[in-house]
């Protein structure tokens, strides 16, 4: 009877061992490339590091020039300026700190915001309270730094403009996650709200004009509701739009 050269054969010369010079060789490739991610992580939080470290010099130097100067326009330049400049300096810090490549923590990034822009107001902002309705998420660098300085822009505005002459009240911030993995950015206040007529997307106030930028960067919507109060909200559109 002929033998037949069954498929147990087949598969089992498929299944063999590697040679043992071919598994040394594989070893050492991915003994390799684990070190490159290792050395590029150093290297990527060490450039976060010196940048945070960088832009906090900056700020301090703008303070300096900023205690310099007698109250009036040229004063409140420098300290929008300076703000600014701490909201992308707070980006890194938080990129810093990230255990791994997931983006910017931006709930956290958003907290650590808005608290940083009530303490640097003063006194007067303590009438103030903070509300927060955050989901989790986090954001590339690409969408944090725009994020982030809107952010800034919306909660500096409402501190300024939305409690005159001692009032109390509250702002709130929100993080929602919407359809197609984007994200609608909310900042809203309980204040006097905008002045009649008034166009935050033709604003002369050049805080308002980069919201609007960032805004069309980010390929935004922005919406406005001067009701009771004043509600900001951004729609990010996701990757997935």
């Amino acid at each position: 009877m002929l033998e037949r050269g069954g498929a147990d054969g087949v598969t089992g010369s498929r299944m063999a061992l590697l040679d043992p010079t071919e598994r040394q060789g594989n070893d050492r490739e991915r003994d390799r490339l684990l070190a490159e991610l290792e050395r590029r992580d150093v290297l990527l939080r060490e450039v976060h590091h010196r940048v945070k470290n960088t832009l906090q010099v900056i700020s301090s130097l703008i303070s300096m020039q900023v205690r310099s100067l007698p109250g009036g326009e040229s004063r409140h330049a420098l300290e929008d300026c300076r703000s600014r400049v701490e909201a992308i300096a707070l980006i890194n810090e938080k990129l810093d700190q990230s255990p791994d490549d997931a983006g910017v923590p931006f709930s956290d990034y958003t907290r650590s915001l808005a608290a940083a822009i009530v303490a640097a107001t003063g006194p007067d902002a303590a009438r103030v309270t903070l509300a927060f309705d955050l989901a989790d998420v986090a954001l590339e660098v690409d969408k944090a730094l725009p994020c982030g300085l809107i952010l800034n822009e919306l909660v500096t505005n409402a501190l300024k403009h939305a409690f005159p002459a001692g009032r109390a009240g509250t702002i709130r911030v929100e993080l929602v996650p919407v359809a197609g993995g984007g994200l609608q950015l909310v900042v809203g206040d309980d204040g006097v709200g905008l002045p009649a007529g008034l166009d935050v997307r033709k604003s002369p106030s050049l805080g308002l004009q980069l919201v609007g930028m960032l805004a069309h960067q980010l390929g935004a919507r922005l919406a406005v509701d001067a009701g009771a109060g004043t509600t900001i909200r951004l729609t990010i559109p996701g990757d997935e739009e």
